[in-house]
């Protein structure tokens, strides 16, 4: 059990090193919100936001009348800036039955289960148990107070290496 005590010792000063790094990033955007320069940059941010807004409309005006001008012209450059792409999309003309039929007899590679669905089902017992089946297995799960990993009076073997906070952003940087 040496390699789990390991590991929940790491967990719990990465959690650590975390909440205290995220404090700290509280505690400075406090202080810039306090200046002018902070409210400053807070009220640009909401007018930055407020014109993605804006722009993200007339962007789509700017597509809608694209599509008229082509429709009336049949140009597929109508304006400086503006052009049309054909976009290929499917339409149905059959009821969703019918279509399934025909796949089903024709195509049945093309068919394809939902799996959220089936798999409720599965656990429901509404699937057959010779189609599928729920089985148990173990997943670890960790509380959210590991604090008492973080003293020394904890009997685990001790950790192979001592890991600051540096230490500990290397390791999540080499991880990934």
């Amino acid at each position: 059990m040496g390699q789990l005590e390991d590991a929940l010792r790491e967990v719990a000063l990465g959690r650590a090193n975390h909440e205290q790094a995220s404090a700290w990033m509280d505690e400075l955007q406090a202080r810039i919100d306090e200046t002018e320069d902070g409210k400053e940059l807070r009220a640009t941010e909401e007018d930055v936001a407020a014109l993605r807004g804006v722009v993200s409309h007339w962007e789509a005006q700017a597509r809608a009348q694209t599509a008229v001008a082509f429709r009336r012209t049949g140009n597929k450059r109508p304006a400086e800036g503006a052009s049309i792409r054909m976009a290929k999309t499917v339409v149905t003309n059959a009821s969703p039955e019918d279509v399934k039929a025909w796949a089903m007899e024709n195509m049945p590679h093309v068919l394809r289960i939902h799996a959220p669905t089936f798999n409720a089902q599965v656990k429901t017992g509404g699937i057959p148990s010779r189609l599928a089946s729920v089985t148990q297995e173990p997943r670890g799960a960790l509380a959210k107070d590991l604090s008492s990993w973080l003293t020394e009076t904890r009997e685990a073997a001790p950790s192979p290496e001592p890991r600051d906070a540096a230490a500990q952003r290397r390791a999540v940087r080499d991880a990934c």
